[in-house]
C-alpha cells in the first residue's frame, strides 16, 4: 500500500524585496538629477524624463511622487506607456491603503481615479 501524507502541504516562502540602503540613495540622487533636467526639458525629452522620474520613485515605494510624475507625463502625452500601466498599480495601492484605514473619501477618490485612467487608457486604444 502506499500512503501519502496531504496534511502536510508544503510552505512556500515568500519572496521579499529587499531594496539595500545603498541603493536607495543611488535612487535618490538619480530622482535629484532628473528632477533638475527636468526643468530644462522640452517635448518627448520632458515625457521621459517624467517617466523616469515615476519609475524611480515608485521603486524606492514614495507612491505620491509617483503618481505625480506619472498624471504630469500623462497630462502632456496621453500615449499608452508604462506611465498608464505603472499609474494604475500605483491608484490600487492606494485604494488598497484607504480600504484598510476605512478612509471612504480617499477609497471613492482613487476608485474615480481608476475609472479615469481605464476611459483614458480605452480612448487611446481606440486611437491606435
Amino acid at each position: 500500500m502506499f500512503f501519502w501524507n496531504n496534511n502536510k502541504k508544503k510552505q512556500e516562502v515568500p519572496v521579499i524585496e529587499m531594496v539595500e540602503v545603498a541603493d536607495i540613495e543611488k535612487l535618490k540622487e538619480k530622482i535629484e538629477s532628473l528632477e533638475t533636467d527636468l526643468t530644462a526639458a522640452l517635448g518627448k525629452d520632458r515625457i521621459v524624463c517624467l517617466n523616469a522620474l515615476g519609475s524611480a520613485c515608485m521603486e524606492i515605494k514614495d507612491t505620491e511622487k509617483a503618481i505625480r510624475y506619472y498624471e504630469m507625463s500623462l497630462e502632456e502625452d496621453t500615449v499608452f506607456s508604462k506611465a498608464c500601466t505603472d499609474l494604475m498599480s500605483l491608484y490600487n495601492i492606494k485604494r488598497r491603503e484607504a480600504a484598510v484605514a476605512k478612509d471612504d473619501e480617499q477609497l471613492q477618490l482613487y476608485l474615480n481615479k481608476i475609472d479615469n485612467l481605464m476611459q483614458t487608457t480605452k480612448t487611446i486604444m481606440r486611437k491606435v
